[in-house]
């Protein structure tokens, strides 16, 4: 007979996902002695289980469970009944031994429940003892990568991108007859196309992006020449567009050209104003008056904030620019992701995230359901919009210099699940977070997150086990091992003070 217990998202026993919990089952037939139930391991469980399987003889049996765990205050033992078939303990059918054991070890674990877990009727026809005995349970899966995308986002990337083709005018970006492979190129690189629209648009106008934020992409890829504004340029631009120039030199690639603030100026215009000038073109000859009406709302509209399909086209017009078309269309857009939005955009604290842990069995996906209780009270609390979501990086005491509120709105964003319907009017007061999309966001504040006394009420020191994690864990980079026990262990520490932070600091009598 197989005993599982279900660790329930909230109520009693919600504390026995903890990572250092553990649960027993105490059957009847065995005089409810004690016997451990091993932590269950499968892919895509949303709630951690606890299992074994035992040799039951014939007859009626009743079992309970018991949690053990380790808090500040020592060893916690509680007994619980399990959402199985009960029956009242007055009721059960049990010998003198049994009766006279469970009302012990009641009142050792002062259990003031009436009721009890019941197995089905074991009858004696057809019993038999079955050659082999274990507990069923899939291992970890070899053939899930690290860097492995959900089917379902894929899925989603795939209509996105059949929704962008639609509005970009490859007339403008290349030849007729090169018009097929640039399409392949992009349907290739989508991916990393999105994911720079994703990380922008977040912090600028989601779902749009605000012209001037346009700007930000190519100060932060280190390719725009001069000041913006009037501005001066950052101080760090020279000494990193130095280290960019000698890497792409050590690996045999020529450094990168630079734009100017006009040529910039020009792919905006280029990409906003075509399609009205197709409408006002196709309009005719009309009066004065409906000719001023359509310059103005020409006008209105060009300063309007750009959708995804624009700013895609923009990073396309970026790449045949920047390559002073050296290279066919197709190898220009190939590069340009590879290189420029890979290598300097998309880099710490908002480089990609190993979403294949999550999916399968491992010490990630383990700790996320350890710790689901502490997840899902944060995520009903913060993961409702994208204002809600940053409150979290407050209570965390998150932010600094080097990770800030905009970082923290491209977290918000890139998580989310790529939605080829988003419409111009819908901006941040959409929908909110899913739950696994919500669990992705912790995990990447896990990996930014600095352990200090700063960090801690009081200024106490931390933990052994805190300033083990605390240590640098590296970002991981796109197609390198990924040090997944680190993760695990950043992670561990950082819902844990969540769970600490998410609790009241005075007592509510």
């Amino acid at each position: 007979m197989d005993y599982t217990w279900l660790v329930p998202d909230k109520g009693d026993g919600d504390e026995t996902g903890a990572a250092n919990a553990k649960v027993f089952v105490r059957p009847s037939f065995a005089d409810y002695a004690r016997v451990e139930l091993q932590r269950m391991r499968k892919p895509g469980a949303r709630r951690l289980q606890f299992g074994a399987r035992m040799l039951v003889p014939a007859g009626q049996h009743y079992h309970i469970f018991e949690a053990e765990i380790r808090n500040r205050n020592g060893m916690k033992r509680t007994l619980y009944c399990g959402d199985e078939p009960q029956v009242e303990i007055a009721k059960a059918v049990m010998t003198p031994s049994q009766s006279e054991a469970l009302d012990r070890i009641r009142k050792q674990r002062h259990y003031s429940g009436s009721y009890i877990n019941a197995l089905p009727d074991i009858g004696k026809e057809g019993f038999q003892i079955p050659e082999e005995l274990g507990l069923d349970g899939p291992t970890q899966d070899p053939d899930i990568d690290a860097w492995a995308e959900h089917p379902i986002r894929i899925h989603a990337w795939m209509d996105c991108y059949d929704e962008d083709v639609k509005h970009i005018c490859f007339q403008d970006l290349c030849h007729a007859d090169e018009e097929q492979e640039v399409r392949a190129t992009l349907q290739e690189k989508y991916q990393l196309y999105h994911e720079c629209y994703a990380l922008f648009s977040g912090r600028s106008q989601w779902p749009l992006v605000r012209q001037v934020d346009m700007y930000s992409f190519f100060e932060e890829a280190d390719v725009l020449d001069g000041p913006r504004f009037g501005l001066p340029s950052a101080p760090s631009s020279p000494a990193k567009a130095t280290h960019q120039a000698d890497q792409e030199s050590a690996q045999g690639e020529p450094a990168w050209p630079r734009l100017k603030l006009q040529d910039v100026q020009q792919m905006l215009i280029q990409t906003v104003s075509r399609r009205q000038q197709e409408d006002v073109a196709a309009r005719g000859n009309g009066s004065a008056v409906s000719k001023r009406a359509a310059e103005v709302a020409q006008r209105s509209r060009e300063g309007a904030p750009l959708t995804r399909p624009q700013f895609i086209e923009i990073l396309l017009r970026s790449a045949l620019t920047l390559r002073e078309r050296q290279h066919s269309p197709a190898v220009a857009f190939r590069r340009f992701a590879d290189e420029l939005i890979a290598k300097r955009i998309l880099q710490p604290p908002l480089s990609p995230f190993p979403r294949g842990l999550t999916m399968r069995v491992g010490e990630v996906s383990d700790m996320l359901l350890a710790r689901r209780k502490t997840l899902r009270e944060a995520w009903q609390l913060y993961g409702t919009s994208e204002v809600a979501f940053q409150r979290l990086a407050q209570l965390v005491k998150l932010c600094d210099r080097n990770f800030t509120a905009k970082h923290v709105a491209s977290v918000y964003a890139l998580v989310k699940r790529p939605n080829p319907e988003l419409k111009i009017g819908q901006g941040r007061k959409g929908h909110g977070l899913r739950y696994q999309e919500f669990c992705e966001a912790v995990a990447r504040f896990a990996l930014v997150w600095k352990i200090s006394s700063g960090n801690i009420d009081g200024g106490q020191s931390t933990s052994p086990r805190e300033a083990a994690a605390s240590e640098a864990v590296l970002q991981p980079q796109v197609g390198e091992p990924v040090n997944e026990k680190a993760i695990a262990a950043r992670l561990d520490t950082f819902l844990r003070r969540l769970d600490e932070r998410l609790r009241p600091s005075v007592p509510i009598r």
